[in-house]
């Protein structure tokens, strides 16, 4: 009986009950799915940035030394390799030297050449003097076992760049490991796992810990933009208080009916507030599909600006979050208006 009734007041088309219905559900779902597709691209603008961290510049976990072989029998399945890294001055310009060999994974995109030489950035080649040779000037361990600046005549090999960009290009220079004088830093990356935490007496280093400030800035920002979208969430509640205050309003009528039929006032209030929550319902369920019909196109445009694939997904968790949010915001605000109506009704009723 009080599910048909809440059914009859959300959609019936006596006194354009089901017009504002399907309004109130609309904007219900145009809100929702604005939100997820914020969520989304946020989501995708900052975790790519980590990700194409962690596979370029500071890998997931990061060994001093060279314990290639023991961490590949320990995590199989994940890459993990072996480089070398110091800083050079290569023909005058500041860079970080990695001395790599075959089995590095650091998303290197060769855009000419090979990697049996100096591979530089587009960029940095076309500052050089000459294209075809670079002077670099590195520290190594000299005959008295100091490290002391040593300086040669390289042959570029290869162009290359990064889903880093720039930013890492231009700083980064590579040679074979073959090539790697005496007393260079090497290291042992993992990628796809960080086990820093698991590895006793190596003295493993997380990529949070190597980015410690860029990633605190990186969840600054995020927490920053959940504040931003718990804002929203404030005034979608306001506008929802608005909207319940005149869903009553509209039907006082019918509540001061079923009060002179005699129908309980707890009956009452139950009824109008089903009918409300299968509206707001409908709205979210509107909402969801809206998001997925608007987020491939929106994923293609961001690949468009980014030239990388931007595979937009819902954000469940922010979906539910939102979706709780307004029903609880619903009930609250419904239990108010209702005692609201139901006392302006029962005026009416003695006043006749």
């Amino acid at each position: 009986m009080i599910l048909r009734l809440a059914f009859r007041y959300s959609f019936s088309s006596i006194g354009r009950h089901r017009e504002r219905s399907f309004r109130l559900a609309f904007s219900v779902a145009v809100s929702i799915a604005a939100v997820i597709i914020v969520i989304s691209i946020m989501e995708f603008l900052q975790e790519g940035r980590l990700d194409r961290i962690r596979a370029v510049r500071s890998f997931d976990t990061v060994i001093p030394g060279d314990h290639a072989e023991d961490i590949s029998s320990m995590y199989p399945g994940f890459p993990v390799f072996a480089y070398g890294e110091t800083d050079a001055l290569l023909s005058g310009h500041a860079v970080k030297l990695r001395f790599i060999d075959e089995d590095y994974d650091g998303g290197l995109i060769m855009l000419a050449g090979n990697q049996e030489g100096l591979v530089v950035s587009y960029p940095v080649m076309l500052s050089l003097p000459e294209s075809h040779s670079a002077s670099l000037l590195l520290l190594s361990k000299g005959r008295s076992g100091r490290m002391l600046p040593s300086s040669e005549d390289v042959s570029i090999s290869g162009i290359y760049t990064t889903e880093m960009g720039r930013e890492f290009d231009e700083l980064y220079a590579f040679l074979p490991i073959e090539m790697m004088p005496e007393g260079i830093d090497v290291y042992t990356a993992l990628k796809g796992k960080d086990i820093s935490s698991a590895i006793e007496g190596m003295d493993a280093i997380s990529w949070k810990e190597s980015e410690s400030a860029l990633y605190s800035a990186f969840m600054l920002e995020k927490m920053m933009m959940y504040t931003v979208l718990f804002l929203l969430f404030i005034i979608i509640a306001v506008s929802m208080k608005q909207t319940i205050r005149i869903f009553y309003r509209e039907r006082r009528s019918e509540i001061s009916e079923l009060l002179i039929l005699g129908m309980e006032r707890s009956r009452v209030r139950l009824s109008f507030l089903l009918s409300f929550l299968i509206v707001l319902a409908i709205g979210i369920a509107l909402g969801y599909l809206l998001s997925i019909i608007l987020l491939p196109p929106a994923g293609r445009y961001l690949d468009s600006i980014f030239h990388r694939g931007a595979g937009l997904s819902v954000p469940y968790d922010g979906f539910m979050i939102l979706s709780l949010f307004l029903l609880i915001a619903a009930l609250l605000f419904s239990a108010a208006e209702s005692r609201k109506a139901e006392s302006t009704a029962l005026e009416e009723v003695r006043g006749e």
